[in-house]
C-alpha cells in the first residue's frame, strides 16, 4: 500500500533584468525545485533557456517558446547571448493575448549560448525545444539563477554526447565548480573547477572530454561566485552498448536548484521494448532512505504494487529499472512518486526510451515508433491551475496532456483548453479524475502548429506532457508549468 505523505545589453538592461528577477521571483529556499514555475504578477517576469545545442555532429536548431495564457497582450524581450563574450543579440516582440509563438534563437545567433526572455505584463510562460535531424526535446526554462544546480543522470558512453550548459546574464562574472559523482568517486575532476562565465555570456561544457565512457553519474554545478542558469543536454547515437538495444534520441534535463522531499511524475509507460529509470540523486551529505511508489493504472488502491525502497548514501545516486521489476503490470499507462522516509531531500529524474517498433495510437499505451529518448525532471508541488506553453499538433505522432490525481479521497474535476487564434478552444469540461488514478487528455484537431493549453482543477493534481513524432522517431515528455497562486504541498 502506498504511504500517503504530505506532498508531491548596456548597464541599463543589465539593471532591469536584476530588478525584475528580484522583484518577481520567490525565495530561493522556499521555490518549488521545478524550474518553470508561473508567476502572474502585472510587473512580468524574467526566463532563462540555459542550453542551445546537444551535438557536435548533429546540429541543433533552438526555438523558444512563448505564451500568453492573460487577456491582455504583452511586449517581450528575447535575448541571445553568446560564449563568453558580451556580445549578445535581443529582438523585441509582442504576443498577443491567449496565444503562442515560436522564434529561433538560432536564426537570431547562429553561436548563441543561452537565452534570456523579459515579459512586461503578466500571463507569460516560456520553454525552449531543442531538434536536431532526427531528435527533439522540450523543456521549461528557469525563472531563478542559483548557486547550485543539481543533475541526477548523465552518461558520457561511446555515442553519447553530454553536454552541461552555463548561462550567466548578470552583471557581474561567475566561477562554477563541477561536482561529479560515480559509483566509486565524489570529485570535482581537473578541467571542471573554477570555470568562468563572463557576464552576459553563455558557456558549453563538453562533459564526455573530462569524464570519459561513464555509463552513469550525478552532478552538481555549484557557483563559487555569481548566480548562473545550468542545462545539460545529451544524446544518443545507439552505438553505446554493442549487441544490446539502446534508446536513440536527444534529452533535455534542466538542473534543479533546490532538493526535495517529494516528487512526481505524472506520465509513465510499459511495454515491449521501452526502458524506464528512476535516478535519485542526494546532493547532500546525509544518507536518504527514498520510497519509489508506482501507480499503474486501472488498478485498485487493494491491488497496487508494494513501493520500491532505495537507500541512497551523501552525494551519491541511485536507480531503478521498472522494466526489471516483475511487480509491475508489463503494459499500460502509470505515474510514480518519489518520497523521502528518512533524511536529506533528494532530486529525480525519469528517463524513458523506446528501443524497438511499437505503439498502435492508443494514447494510454507506449507512444508508436521504433526510437526514443525522453527525460522529465517531474513536479515537487501540485496545483490547480497548470499551463503548458506550447504542445506540439502530434500530426504525425500523438500530443497529449496526462493528469495525475494522487489524493487516495478525492476526486478531481478539470477542465483542459487550448489556446488557438486568441480563443480558448474547449478540449474536456469538467471531467473526473478518479481519487488516485490519471487521465489522458489528447490535443483537439484545432489546429495544426504547437498551442498552448490551459489545465485547471477543482483539487490540486500533477500534470505532464508528451509528444511523439514518427518521423523524427523521438518523444518528449516534460512538466507543467505551476501557477504559483494555486500551489499545494504534495
Amino acid at each position: 500500500m502506498i504511504r500517503r505523505v504530505l506532498v508531491l545589453g548596456g548597464f541599463a538592461a543589465v539593471l532591469l533584468l536584476l530588478s525584475m528577477f528580484s522583484a518577481n521571483t520567490p525565495d530561493l529556499k522556499s521555490a518549488p525545485a521545478q524550474v518553470g514555475l508561473i508567476n502572474r504578477s502585472e510587473e512580468g517576469s524574467t526566463w532563462f533557456c540555459a542550453a542551445a545545442g546537444a551535438s557536435a555532429s548533429d546540429p541543433t536548431t533552438h526555438q523558444i517558446l512563448i505564451s500568453n495564457s492573460s487577456a491582455r497582450s504583452f511586449e517581450a524581450t528575447v535575448t541571445v547571448y553568446r560564449s563568453q563574450t558580451d556580445a549578445s543579440v535581443a529582438q523585441s516582440i509582442t504576443v498577443d493575448p491567449l496565444r503562442q509563438t515560436t522564434l529561433s534563437a538560432t536564426d537570431l545567433a547562429a553561436d548563441g549560448a543561452g537565452v534570456t526572455v523579459e515579459i512586461f505584463g503578466e500571463g507569460g510562460s516560456v520553454a525552449h525545444r531543442l531538434t536536431a535531424s532526427s531528435s527533439f526535446d522540450e523543456a521549461p526554462c528557469a525563472t531563478d539563477g542559483a548557486k547550485e544546480w543539481h543533475f541526477p543522470a548523465a552518461d558520457t558512453l561511446r555515442g553519447r554526447s553530454a553536454r552541461l550548459w552555463l548561462l550567466n546574464p548578470f552583471g557581474t562574472d561567475a566561477s562554477v565548480d563541477v561536482r561529479v559523482s560515480t559509483a566509486d568517486s565524489v570529485r570535482v575532476p581537473k578541467g571542471l573547477n573554477g570555470i568562468v562565465v563572463p557576464a552576459r555570456s553563455g558557456r558549453m561544457v563538453e562533459l564526455g572530454e573530462i569524464i570519459q565512457r561513464r555509463d552513469q553519474f550525478a552532478f552538481t554545478a555549484i557557483s563559487r561566485s555569481g548566480l548562473v542558469i545550468a542545462e545539460l543536454a545529451e544524446s544518443a547515437d545507439g552505438t553505446a552498448t554493442e549487441g544490446s538495444p539502446e534508446a536513440i534520441g536527444l534529452r533535455l534535463d534542466p538542473g534543479r536548484p533546490n532538493t526535495q522531499k517529494s516528487w512526481l511524475f505524472a506520465d509513465g509507460f510499459a511495454g515491449e521494448g521501452v526502458t524506464d529509470r528512476v535516478m535519485v540523486f542526494n546532493p547532500g551529505s546525509a544518507d536518504s532512505v527514498v520510497q519509489v511508489s508506482v501507480v499503474p493504472a486501472g488498478l485498485s488502491q487493494e491491488e497496487l504494487p508494494e513501493p520500491f525502497e532505495l537507500t541512497v548514501a551523501g552525494r551519491r545516486y541511485g536507480s531503478i529499472s521498472l522494466e526489471q521489476e516483475t511487480r509491475l503490470p508489463p503494459g499500460g499507462l502509470r505515474w510514480t512518486r518519489v518520497d523521502v522516509l528518512s533524511g536529506s531531500g533528494v532530486v529525480v529524474a525519469h528517463i524513458q526510451g523506446i528501443t524497438k517498433e511499437g505503439g498502435n495510437g492508443d494514447p494510454t499505451l507506449r507512444p508508436i515508433g521504433s526510437g526514443g529518448l525522453s527525460s522529465s525532471a517531474g513536479v515537487s508541488t501540485l496545483a490547480s491551475r497548470w499551463v503548458f506553453p506550447a504542445v506540439a499538433s502530434g500530426a504525425d505522432g500523438q500530443a497529449l496532456v496526462i493528469i495525475a490525481n494522487p489524493d487516495p479521497d478525492t476526486i478531481a474535476i478539470v477542465s483542459v483548453v487550448e489556446l488557438v487564434d486568441g480563443n480558448e478552444v474547449e478540449v474536456i469540461s469538467k471531467q473526473e479524475v478518479a481519487a488516485n488514478s490519471t487521465l489522458v487528455v489528447p490535443r483537439s484537431e484545432s489546429s495544426d502548429t504547437s498551442v498552448s493549453m490551459v489545465l485547471t482543477s477543482t483539487s490540486p493534481v500533477a500534470a505532464e506532457a508528451r509528444t511523439s513524432s514518427k518521423s523524427r522517431d523521438d518523444f518528449t515528455v516534460y512538466p507543467g508549468f505551476p501557477d504559483a497562486n494555486t500551489l499545494s504541498s504534495l
